[in-house]
């Protein structure tokens, strides 16, 4: 559950020439508070999604990571997902998807989002 003053006291112990993105797997994190702590240093709120759990889209870096582990990805979930992202500020967004067997996992799922957002794999 949420420790906003354990968060900042961790985050003292990193180094800030490098990049970081936290994934929170309980609602209680998803926060102004919270939020805000990531933003005072650029740190990317992973956006996550699961069979059994999808946090709020939230802008809290210059860029943003992204982890959809579901495996029943279809067409239109791409779409959505590409609208999502690009409707964002970030200069740039990491997408990850569950690698695993299947059409709406792995690198199917990474070229029907490629696609679907018309972007190349290197966001160019």
């Amino acid at each position: 559950k949420k420790d906003v003053e354990r968060l900042k006291g961790f985050l003292g112990y990193l180094p800030a020439d490098r990049r970081y993105a936290f994934e929170f797997r309980h609602e209680s994190w998803w926060d102004e508070d919270m939020f805000s702590v990531l933003r005072e240093r650029d740190i990317a709120m992973c956006v996550s999604e699961s069979a059994d759990l999808k946090c709020p889209v939230v802008c809290t870096a210059s860029w943003g990571y992204l982890r959809l582990h579901k495996l029943d990805y279809d067409q239109t979930a791409f779409e959505e997902w590409a609208k999502t992202v690009t409707a964002q500020p970030w200069s740039e967004a990491y997408v990850y998807f569950k690698h695993d067997e299947g059409e709406g996992s792995g690198p199917p799922a990474v070229e029907a989002f490629v696609a679907a957002s018309g972007t190349s794999r290197s966001g160019r």
